[in-house]
């Protein structure tokens, strides 16, 4: 769960726990993408676009799952000048995430 935001971590923690703890709540968020979604929309206090989705999957013992970011669009990329700036710390870096990983395991996540 690197280059997450504090927000975003404690929101899985608490989903990955209930889950963990309540067998029914795991099926639901493995099974029903709008109850998932519905979970993620509970703990942030609002509502997420209607366009959004969450997917959850659970990691087995020979499977695990690597979430990559969304690629940035070209208008949204940095220039070479704020890049230099960012790597002189001249910049400050935000990058917004829309979705979330989960990691619903009984075993160890790599």
């Amino acid at each position: 769960m690197s280059a997450q935001y504090p927000e975003q971590v404690s929101i899985e923690a608490k989903l990955i726990a209930r889950a963990m703890k309540d067998e029914a709540f795991r099926t639901q968020l493995l099974n029903n993408p709008e109850a998932a979604k519905a979970a993620v929309e509970l703990e942030l206090g609002q509502k997420l676009p209607q366009t959004s989705q969450i997917r959850v999957v659970q990691e087995s013992d020979d499977v695990a799952y690597i979430v990559l970011p969304a690629m940035a669009k070209e208008s949204e990329q940095l220039s070479e000048t704020e890049l230099e700036a960012v790597a002189a710390g001249g910049l400050t870096l935000r990058v917004d995430c829309t979705f979330f990983s989960l990691c619903i395991t009984t075993s160890k996540c790599l």
